[in-house]
């Protein structure tokens, strides 16, 4: 959706310490119309997207998916995106040191750092510094078990919440993401 005749929004989203990241995006992204104003300035921004296709998800699909149990799959799943100025990652990010070894989706599975019945992970760079953090909840305390991806990419924080369903493909909805806001950053 980041054509050269899209309908854009530039938005400002505060940061904190590190000041204001200028964000373009097609205005279908930004469902309220107090979203929808250029040059606004704002705390955090909520976003829905489809894994699939990243198009925007509206609040009434958005509940449909919910209630009709489809979007567990990576074609008919959406994750729900707030992007905004988390202190405690780049906290998070910095004090973790790894030593252990990956799992079979290329996590790290980080032991009492989370209570119970939580399981956490973290994703590494080549150099074993982390760079993401996933908590997720278990089948054991919900009907309807979702992890909690955090990040940091395009200056901004994030944090992802999605099916559990969709743990092993993580990277790749990460990736999704980082060229998303690298397009709006850079729009």
């Amino acid at each position: 959706m980041f054509t050269d005749d899209a309908d854009f929004v530039v938005l400002y989203i505060d940061m904190g310490a590190e000041g204001e990241v200028q964000l373009s995006l097609p205005r279908a992204y930004l469902e309220d119309r107090a979203d929808q104003q250029s040059g606004l300035r704002h705390g955090s921004l909520l976003l829905r997207v489809m894994v699939g296709n990243f198009l925007p998800v509206s609040r009434a699909q958005a509940l449909r998916l919910s209630a009709s149990r489809q979007g567990n799959d990576a074609q008919t799943a959406f994750i729900t995106m707030l992007i905004s100025d988390f202190p405690d990652i780049s906290e998070r990010l910095e004090t973790l040191s790894m030593t252990a070894t990956p799992n079979d989706v290329g996590l790290v599975p980080l032991v009492g750092t989370t209570p119970a019945p939580r399981t956490s992970f973290a994703a590494l760079h080549p150099d074993q510094s982390p760079h993401a953090f996933i908590e997720c909840m278990t089948l054991e305390t919900t009907p309807r078990p979702t992890c909690t991806h955090q990040l940091r990419t395009s200056g901004v924080d994030v944090v992802l919440d999605y099916s559990t369903d969709l743990l092993p493909i993580w990277a790749d909805v990460q990736a999704r993401v980082e060229r998303f806001l690298g397009c709006a950053e850079a729009g």
